[in-house]
């Protein structure tokens, strides 16, 4: 029974792993848009002479 027990709390802990690593990826390819984004502005801005 305390097998079973460990046994489903590691298979837990992995799934929740699993899911926090998923959020992260997803969440450095928004970081990683937004600052394309941001240098895409920037350039626009130099461009037209704004700071």
């Amino acid at each position: 029974k305390l097998q079973l027990l460990l046994q489903l709390t590691t298979q837990g802990l992995v799934t929740s792993r699993l899911t926090f690593q998923s959020l992260a990826t997803s969440r450095q390819i928004v970081q990683s848009l937004a600052i394309m984004g941001i240098t895409a502005d920037e350039g626009n801005r130099s461009g037209t002479g704004g700071v």
